[in-house]
């Protein structure tokens, strides 16, 4: 593995999955701006004669708005291609650079096949969810809630948390926002082998989860917004059960 310098044409070059989703706004605004002795070097790995983006891509998209033909770049010759994901996590990761969006970089980390990622990848998967940067049915947009649950649970909690979820509301997009899926998670980890997971999905059955992120906005109690959404979960699971059965307000 070498590193040469030179100017490659922009149509050589490619993009690859571990790279940021392009905003146009940035592009068109880094060509709008655009400034020779600024621009940078346009950092690229090469395999086979292929040349692919590490890091540059907004830039490279800026020049090609402008009607440029080519770009400078530092070429990485045979960085094998989880190498390459984990290089673009950590130059977009310095700082003197904006930071990744937690998508952007929990998706290079998938590429550079990070156990952890791979493995929330997988769990997500399992239950017919998939990691994404947007609301939608079976959507999970909120990364870092799902990263939180790892780091401060375990894995077995998020398996868990995820089966519960898809049994009350079968990926009904409200259900899988950040609050809803910590607030089950919560709910699991405080109250551990005490509450039966499949009487809890049947009761939140029952209810909407805009409804249960309306009455926890509203609950005076106080507290973090997953714990209040946690505590207008347990009074579904409460509904109905003998009162020695109940679970207290631990949360």
């Amino acid at each position: 593995m070498n590193i040469t310098y030179e100017r490659i044409p922009l149509e050589k070059l490619k993009f690859s999955t571990y790279n940021r989703q392009v905003n146009q706004y940035e592009a068109k605004r880094i060509a709008a701006f655009y400034d020779p002795r600024l621009f940078g070097i346009i950092k690229v790995s090469e395999n086979n004669g292929e040349y692919t983006i590490v890091d540059g891509q907004h830039r490279t998209v800026g020049a090609g708005i402008l009607g440029l033909k080519d770009v400078m770049c530092e070429i990485i010759h045979g960085l094998p291609y989880t190498e390459a994901a984990m290089l673009f996590v950590q130059s977009n990761g310095s700082t003197n650079r904006k930071n990744l969006q937690t998508y952007d970089l929990v998706r290079g980390l998938y590429e550079a096949e990070d156990p952890t990622v791979r493995q929330m990848y997988g769990t997500a998967k399992a239950y017919g969810f998939f990691i994404a940067n947007q609301v939608g049915q079976n959507k999970i947009p909120s990364v870092s809630a799902v990263m939180g649950i790892i780091k401060r649970e375990s894995s077995g909690n998020l398996a868990t948390t995820f089966h519960v979820l898809r049994d009350a509301w079968d990926g009904e997009k409200e259900s899988l926002k950040g609050h809803m899926i910590e607030g089950v998670s919560l709910l699991l980890s405080k109250y551990s082998d005490k509450i039966d997971p499949a009487r809890l999905s049947a009761k939140l059955k029952t209810a909407s989860p805009s409804k249960i992120l309306a009455d926890a906005d509203a609950d005076g109690n106080g507290g973090q917004k997953r714990i209040r959404v946690a505590r207008q979960m347990l009074k579904y699971y409460n509904k109905n059960l003998d009162p020695a059965n109940k679970l207290k307000d631990i949360l």
